[in-house]
């Protein structure tokens, strides 16, 4: 994915931060962090694909066993739930500005699940 320099243009990726296989669609997502983006890319062409969310400051990206993807967003202090074809998504954690209170994050940047798909955040700050 890439290789042509760092850059906005669909064939250029700006600070990827995180990628995963998605084996259904036999792509990689990935998390174009310096283009606020994530993006898909077919690993049988090599070529960009789409664009599946903008203006999210997206450290990691998780996949569900349903195909949700689960994305850390720094910049609003909060980790949501995207449903395949969904740019709105819903908060699972945070969401409520950049604080200490149980209810909030600061900063959140590593996920992963447990065996039950119970999720778990590293909050930076």
């Amino acid at each position: 994915a890439g290789g042509h320099g760092q850059g906005d243009r669909t064939d250029q990726l700006n600070n990827p931060t995180d990628v995963l296989v998605d084996k259904d669609t036999d792509s990689l997502i990935i998390s174009d962090m310096g283009n606020r983006r994530i993006v898909r890319w077919s690993c049988r062409t090599r070529t960009y694909e789409e664009t599946l969310l903008n203006d999210v400051d997206c450290t990691q990206i998780l996949m569900d066993n349903q195909r949700c993807l689960y994305v850390s967003d720094v910049g609003e202090h909060e980790v949501r739930r995207y449903r395949m074809g969904e740019t709105d998504g819903t908060v699972v954690a945070g969401g409520h500005g950049s604080g200490f209170n149980h209810n909030q994050l600061r900063f959140p940047t590593y996920l992963c699940f447990d065996r039950d798909e119970s999720i778990f955040i590293a909050d930076t700050y």
